[in-house]
């Protein structure tokens, strides 16, 4: 029984020395990558082109997932629900919902967009 304790004692030991040294090495690694290369200096226009790129690689395709997932649950539930007409009713009622999310996403974007524009026409 004692040997068993000890055993598990020295397994636990010798795991967090493991994670430790794990943790160090990942840590100087990722130190070394982000000290690579010299800082470039950007002006605020590429500052400003890298942020509406940004946003626009990001949102456009994630509010894509999220309303094709949201119109593919809608309709699952449509399709289980078709015996029972207040479940039904309940499933048809997500679909506004989807809809004004979509065109919340694309007007955001919309004007996010012709925010940027504007401020680009009249810096130059």
């Amino acid at each position: 029984m004692r040997l068993v304790l000890m055993k598990k004692v020295l397994m636990k030991k010798a795991q967090n020395v493991w994670t430790g040294t794990g943790v160090m090495l990942g840590t100087a690694l990722a130190a070394n990558a982000a000290w690579a290369g010299p800082i470039a200096e950007k002006s605020a226009d590429d500052v400003s082109n890298k942020a509406v790129q940004v946003i626009q690689n990001i949102a456009g395709p994630l509010g894509s997932a999220v309303i094709f997932g949201s119109v593919l649950i809608a309709a699952i539930k449509i399709i289980a629900s078709s015996g029972n007409p207040v479940k039904r009713a309940e499933a048809l009622g997500q679909i506004p919902y989807i809809l004004i999310g979509g065109c919340i996403l694309g007007g955001a974007m919309l004007l996010a967009g012709f925010i940027i524009g504007t401020g680009k026409q009249l810096g130059s």
